[in-house]
C-alpha cells in the first residue's frame, strides 16, 4: 500500500514539474515573441515605457502593459495605448495566439492591419482607434473575419476607405462597434442585423450614404446609436421603436427628412436625442417628451420645424433636462413653464425662431449650471412691455454664464446666418471665450424700455448686442465699469439723447462700436 502511494505520489510530482515546465517553456516563448514585437516598433517619446522588455528581466507578466492568465501560462493581454508607436505593426503580433484583448490606441501607427492579427482567434477586444493605419474596409475586416470571439471593435479615426462589407455580419459576438472617423463610404450592409448582441454602434464623420437600413432596427441589445456627420438620407425609420434598451442617439448632420417618428416614445431608457442639422419637418413629437423619463440632451436645430415646444414632461417637479438646443427651425408660441423646473440646466439655446414671449427670467433665475443662453432672432419681449431690469438682474446670478449669445456658434456648421449683422471675426470670438467674457447677445427681439443702469454690474462682459429691438432713452453712463467690453451693437432701436463720449472712452478695449439708425443727438467729440 505504501509502495503504490508512493508511485502515486512521484507520478503527481513528476506531472506537476511537467506542467510546470511546459508553462515556463511556453512563456519563454512569448517572451521571445514580445521582444521580437518591441524590436519591431518604432518607439519615439515613449520608448522608456517598454524599458523593461529586455532578455535580463524574468518576470515576462510584469512587463509594461502585458497581463498573463491567472495560471502565468500566457499572454492574454496587450496594452499599448499612448505610447507613442508610430510605423506599421510588426507582423510577429499574430503569434501571441491567447491574446484576449489587444490595445494600441492613440498613438501613430501607419500601414495596414497585418494579416497576422488573424491568428489571434481567442481575441475578445481589439482597440486600434486614433492612429494612421490606411488599407480598405475589404482588406481589413478580411483579415478579421477569423476573429469570432471579437466583442470590442474600435478602428475609429484612421484612413480607412471603402464600403463595410457584407461579411460584417458574421462577427457574431461584438458588443461594441465603432469605425468612426475613417472614410468609409457606401450604404450599411443589411448584414449589420446579424450582429443581434451589439450594444454599442458608432459610425459617425465617415461618409455613408442611402437610408438607415431597416435591419438596424433588430438590433434589440442597442443602447448607443451615433451615425452623425454623414451622407445619410431617408427618413428616420420608426421601427427604431424595437430597440428598447437604447439611450442615445445622434443622427445629426445628415440629409434625413420627414418628421420625427412618434414611435421614438416608446424609447423610455433615452436621456440623448440628437437630430440636428437635417431637413426634418413637423411637429416636435410632445409623447417624446412625456414618457422618455429620463431625457436629458435634446438637439433639434437647424430643421425645418414647426409648431409649438412640447407644453408637458413625465414630470412637472422633477425636470433632467441639462440642454435643449432647438435653434434655427420654424418654432412658435412661447417657451414651455417646466423649464423653470430645470434646475440643472445648462444650455438653453432657441435662437432664430418665432417664439413670442417675455423674456425668460423665471426659467434661469438662480440657475448656477447655466453656461449658455441663446435667444436673438426671435419675438422676445420686455417685463410689462418695457422693463429689463428684472432680466439682466437674473442673468447676474447666473454664476456660471459664459454667453447668453448665439449665431456665431453655427457658422463653423455651415449654417447660413438669418440676420444680416456682421459676424465677430474668429480670433474675437476666440478672445472671448478664452479670458472667459460673457457674451449678451438679445438682437432682433421686440424687446422696449430702456437699457438698466445695472448693466455696468457685469463687469466680465465682453460683447454687449441689442440691436434690432424698440429700445428707446439714453445709454446709461455705467456703461463705463465695462472695462472689458469688445463688441458694444445697439443699431437699430430707439435710442436717443447725448452719445456718452466720455464713458465709452473708458472702454479702453472696445473694438467695435455700432450706433447707427437710433436718435442720437450731439457730436462725438
Amino acid at each position: 500500500m505504501r509502495v503504490r502511494m508512493a508511485i502515486l505520489l512521484l507520478f503527481l510530482i513528476e506531472a506537476a514539474l511537467t506542467s510546470a515546465d511546459r508553462r515556463a517553456v511556453d512563456l519563454q516563448r512569448e517572451k521571445a515573441t514580445l521582444l521580437a514585437l518591441k524590436q519591431g516598433l518604432t518607439l519615439t517619446s515613449a520608448a522608456a515605457a517598454l524599458a523593461d522588455w529586455n532578455e535580463s528581466n524574468s518576470n515576462v507578466c510584469g512587463f509594461t502593459g502585458v497581463t498573463c492568465d491567472w495560471r502565468r501560462e500566457h499572454v492574454v493581454g496587450l496594452s499599448l495605448a499612448n505610447m507613442g508607436i508610430t510605423g506599421a505593426i510588426p507582423s510577429v503580433i499574430g503569434e501571441l495566439s491567447h491574446l484576449r484583448s489587444l490595445d494600441v490606441s492613440n498613438n501613430n501607427v501607419s500601414g495596414p492591419v497585418p494579416t497576422s492579427v488573424g491568428n489571434l482567434t481567442r481575441l475578445e477586444s481589439l482597440f486600434m482607434n486614433n492612429n494612421n493605419i490606411y488599407g480598405t474596409t475589404a482588406s481589413i475586416f478580411s483579415n478579421l473575419l477569423p476573429l469570432r470571439r471579437l466583442r470590442n471593435l474600435d478602428v475609429s479615426y484612421n484612413r480607412i476607405i471603402g464600403a463595410i462589407p457584407l461579411a460584417i455580419g458574421s462577427l457574431g459576438q461584438l458588443q461594441s462597434l465603432k469605425v468612426s472617423g475613417n472614410y468609409i463610404s457606401g450604404t450599411v450592409p443589411p448584414s449589420i442585423g446579424n450582429l443581434t448582441l451589439l450594444e454599442h454602434f458608432e459610425m459617425h464623420d465617415d461618409f455613408i450614404s442611402g437610408e438607415i437600413p431597416l435591419a438596424i432596427c433588430n438590433l434589440t441589445s442597442l443602447k448607443d446609436l451615433d451615425m452623425s456627420v454623414n451622407n445619410l438620407t431617408g427618413q428616420i425609420p420608426a421601427e427604431l421603436s424595437n430597440l428598447r434598451n437604447l439611450e442615445a442617439i445622434d443622427l445629426g448632420s445628415n440629409q434625413l427628412h420627414g418628421g420625427i417618428p412618434p414611435s421614438l416614445s416608446e424609447l423610455t431608457a433615452m436621456f440623448y436625442l440628437v437630430l440636428v442639422q437635417n431637413n426634418l419637418s413637423g411637429n416636435i413629437p410632445p409623447a417624446i417628451f412625456l414618457n422618455c423619463t429620463v431625457l436629458g440632451l435634446v438637439d433639434l436645430g437647424s430643421n425645418h420645424l414647426f409648431g409649438e415646444i412640447p407644453r408637458a414632461i413625465s414630470s412637472t417637479e422633477r425636470c433632467l433636462f441639462v440642454v435643449l438646443s432647438l435653434y434655427s427651425n420654424n418654432l412658435r408660441g412661447t417657451l414651455p413653464r417646466w423649464l423653470s423646473n430645470c434646475t440643472r440646466l445648462m444650455i438653453l439655446d432657441v435662437e432664430n425662431n418665432l417664439l413670442d414671449d417675455e423674456l425668460p427670467t423665471s426659467i434661469i433665475s438662480g440657475n448656477p449650471y447655466l453656461l449658455y443662453l441663446h435667444l436673438s432672432n426671435n419675438r422676445f419681449r420686455s417685463h410689462d412691455d418695457n422693463n429689463l431690469e428684472p432680466f439682466f438682474a437674473a442673468l447676474s446670478n447666473c454664476t456660471s454664464l459664459r454667453d447668453a449669445g448665439g449665431m456665431w456658434e453655427h457658422v463653423s456648421s455651415g449654417l447660413v446666418p438669418t440676420s444680416t449683422e456682421p459676424f465677430l471675426p474668429s480670433w474675437l470670438i476666440s478672445e472671448l471665450a478664452s479670458l472667459g467674457l460673457l457674451r449678451i447677445v438679445l438682437s432682433n427681439n421686440a424687446l422696449k424700455g430702456e437699457i438698466p443702469p445695472s448693466i455696468g454690474d457685469s463687469t466680465n462682459l465682453g460683447e454687449l448686442d441689442l440691436s434690432g429691438n424698440m429700445l428707446s432713452g439714453s445709454i446709461p453712463s455705467s456703461i463705463e465699469s465695462l472695462a472689458e467690453l469688445r463688441v458694444l451693437s445697439l443699431q437699430r432701436n430707439r435710442l436717443s439723447g447725448q452719445i456718452p463720449v466720455a464713458s465709452l472712452g473708458r472702454c479702453t478695449k472696445l473694438i467695435r462700436l455700432d450706433l447707427s439708425s437710433n436718435r442720437f443727438n450731439g457730436t462725438l467729440y
